[in-house]
C-alpha cells in the first residue's frame, strides 16, 4: 500500500490510508501497525465480498419471486 501513512505516537503507532479512511490500527512497532493494517484490509475485503454475494443473491431470490407472482396473476 503506498499511501500508507505511519505516525510515532508518544506510546506506540498508527497506521491510517486514504485508500481505507475508515480503517486505522495501532500498535507497538511500525512493522506491527504494517501487518495489522494489512490484515485489516483483507478482513475488510472479504466481507465486502461476502456482502456482495449476499446482495446478488438477495436479488436474484427477488426475481424469482416476483416471475412467480406474475406467473400467478397472468395463469389467473
Amino acid at each position: 500500500m503506498s499511501d500508507l501513512q505511519i505516525f510515532k505516537m508518544p506510546n506506540n503507532y498508527a497506521a491510517h490510508s486514504d485508500d481505507y479512511p475508515w480503517i486505522i490500527v495501532t500498535g507497538d512497532t511500525e512493522e506491527e501497525v504494517r501487518g495489522l493494517f494489512a490484515e485489516a484490509v483483507e478482513i475488510w475485503e472479504e466481507e465486502e465480498q461476502k456482502d456482495a454475494e449476499r446482495v446478488a443473491k438477495s436479488e436474484s431470490q427477488e426475481r424469482t419471486r416476483r416471475f412467480s407472482i406474475d406467473s400467478h396473476i397472468t395463469q389467473s
